[in-house]
């Protein structure tokens, strides 16, 4: 990933740090965001999933204290951020079974402000903890392609339990949605159950023949039956 050294904003450029929710302007910005000016900044937020929240998961310890310094070592050791027990707050701690478990935090993350060609803020960069600057288009890009190798997994575990389902049954199965797939095929074929994808849409499921079906991602935007739509057919 493209790295950017930015430590001096020039006249058309602003740094704003946010704490989660409580956002100021720094000194060498001047200016002030009106409330209904923070729309585009909700929407960037939600595609920089990883910068407002933290999801780590983690052995679980004896006692909170043991717990405490199990989870500072494992967010302060991520090749994300070096973060600082300073840079971070924790706010919830959520067990998920015996050796997994749900962390959500604050994060101490800066944005780089610049504005366009028409006058609109747009943010330029981003920095996590004590990171260098980081393109805001190179990270949505990067995780984006995550998101999408994502999809690709989730069809081929799919595909796999549905080839599984054929082979013994003789027939697909009997699904008109997402949902009534994985109530066919868990648990006997599917170990977990595989329903959204990576951007909170269910994914959609159609039979399209007694022999062929079609797996469906709406992709970014969440709509179907646009251009950036993920198919898989069998």
């Amino acid at each position: 990933m493209r790295r950017l050294n930015l430590n001096k904003p020039d006249a058309k450029t602003s740094e704003i740090i946010t704490y989660f929710g409580d956002c100021r302007v720094s000194s060498a910005a001047h200016i002030v965001l009106a409330c209904d000016k923070m729309d585009w900044m909700k929407a960037i937020l939600r595609i920089l999933i990883i910068l407002p929240m933290l999801w780590v998961s983690t052995s679980c310890g004896g006692g909170a204290s043991a717990r405490e310094k199990q989870v500072a070592g494992a967010v302060e050791s991520l090749q994300l951020a070096h973060l600082k027990p300073t840079d971070y707050k924790v706010t919830s701690f959520e067990p998920k079974g015996n050796d997994t478990a749900l962390l959500v935090a604050d994060v101490h993350t800066a944005f780089l402000m610049k504005k366009n060609s028409r006058g609109t803020w747009e943010v330029q960069s981003i920095r996590v903890g004590d990171r260098e600057w980081e393109d805001a288009k190179l990270v949505a890009q990067a995780l984006n392609q995550v998101k999408l190798q994502k999809v690709k997994n989730d069809f081929e575990i799919l595909a796999n339990a549905i080839d599984q389902y054929r082979a013994k049954n003789n027939t697909l199965p009997q699904a008109r949605s997402i949902g009534d797939l994985d109530d066919t095929l868990y648990p006997k074929y599917l170990s977990s159950l595989i329903r959204l994808d990576p951007w909170s849409t269910e994914y959609a499921f159609n039979a399209n023949s007694p022999t062929s079906y079609t797996l469906m991602s709406a992709g970014p935007d969440r709509k179907f039956g646009t251009a950036d739509d993920i198919r898989f057919e069998r």
